[in-house]
């Protein structure tokens, strides 16, 4: 039996945290607490395959509540911690998700090189399909 251990976790928070920031609605971060916890135990046990998603969770809550230089330089380490444990596809993540707050604060320059890394590194992934959605979905 494979155990993808905090996998889950970290992709319902991710989800949790693109509903709030789309609707507005605080209460949805609440529902994430469960899964830091969990997370942040995994961290301690399993840093290299850990400490990135926490830091782009980070990044995330941080966005959400406008604390926007936190935020920045929670990406940017979320960013690097995915690269030196080899989670290229999970890097790729960290860069779109940087952009997608340039791209709100209408820093579109910035915006634009976050996503033309995260689309650089879908590819070298192997995943095209979100390569071209990339580039249909944002207006630059």
């Amino acid at each position: 039996k494979i155990e993808l251990y905090g996998v889950a976790n970290f992709y319902d928070c991710l989800t949790h945290l693109a509903l709030a920031h789309k609707t507005k609605d605080t209460a949805l971060t609440t529902k994430i607490s469960h899964d830091i916890e969990i997370m942040m135990k995994l961290a301690r046990s399993a840093p290299c395959s850990n400490e990135h998603r926490i830091l782009l969770i980070e990044a995330e809550m941080a966005f959400f509540t406008k604390e926007i230089d936190s935020a920045i330089g929670k990406y940017n380490a979320a960013i690097a911690a995915a690269r030196v444990s080899g989670f290229i596809h999970e890097e790729a993540l960290c860069y779109e998700k940087a952009g997608d707050l340039f791209l709100d604060q209408g820093n579109s320059r910035r915006a634009a090189y976050y996503y033309g890394l995260a689309s650089e590194l879908y590819c070298q992934w192997g995943a095209q399909g979100k390569v071209d959605h990339l580039h249909r979905q944002i207006p630059l």
